[in-house]
């Protein structure tokens, strides 16, 4: 199968082959970025329709560049949210807080003024990111208490 996809699509052919999907874990035919790029992560044509609503199969004819959304700092897998609770984490400023509480200002206020301009999956996709944030602040908040703790 890996193979009729790089011969029937010659300009994607580096970014596709059988590997584990970054976000799932699986062992599938993923999709990488092309031309190819330095970047390791690929996906699962399921995960890239699941999680991040790109039907890669569909578009690979017109497509002449393509960035993953690893690539495009959308991975919302398992391992990049903890990585990047390690960064929130490790700074520890108010200023990080403030700006994730007024991303999410923003983007809650751009679905309500947006609603019946966007596509479900735009919506989707602006509460996923909303949804991951109160997460990460939650988890922020959890680690503040632990540390508040272990200091009394």
């Amino acid at each position: 199968m890996v193979m009729k996809l790089q011969t029937r699509y010659p300009k994607a052919a580096d970014g596709i082959s059988l590997a584990r999907c970054h976000h799932c874990g699986a062992i599938r035919q993923v999709f990488g970025c092309f031309p190819s790029s330095n970047c390791e992560p690929k996906y699962c044509e399921h995960c890239l329709k699941t999680q991040y609503h790109e039907d890669i199969v569909a578009k690979l004819n017109d497509l002449i560049t393509w960035a993953c959304p690893f690539k495009q700092g959308k991975c919302t897998c398992p391992s990049c949210g903890v990585r990047n609770l390690k960064v929130y984490c490790s700074d520890r400023s108010d200023d990080i807080i403030q700006s994730a509480l007024d991303h999410n200002a923003h983007l809650m206020l751009h679905l309500n003024s947006n609603q019946g301009n966007l596509t479900r999956a735009e919506q989707e996709i602006c509460l996923k990111v909303v949804f991951e944030n109160l997460k990460k602040l939650a988890k922020l908040a959890d680690f503040h208490k632990k540390e508040e703790k272990s200091r009394a």
